[in-house]
């Protein structure tokens, strides 16, 4: 994952694990049984959205594993199968 968010130093300040959350956030969904997660991809943050009281490290794992449903549904349909 590359890290090319404008905001990527104001970020780190926020020391919400920035952006490591976010990546644990990725891989914990292409991780779920039957996943099918792609390969030989590169994921590029462009754009993120922050605010200095409420994102924590929670909320960046929350948006990395809501991207990752956003890319494995627009790959394999309905997702996620329950």
């Amino acid at each position: 994952m590359l890290d090319d968010a404008p905001e990527k130093s104001e970020l780190e300040q926020l020391r919400a694990d920035w952006p490591s959350s976010v990546i644990e956030g990725v891989l914990d969904e292409f991780r779920r049984p039957g996943a099918a997660a792609p390969t030989g991809f590169a994921d590029v943050l462009k754009r993120v959205w922050y605010h200095e009281t409420d994102s924590t490290s929670n909320a960046f794992h929350a948006a990395g594993s809501d991207a990752a449903r956003k890319i494995l549904a627009s790959i394999h349909g309905n997702w996620p199968r329950l």
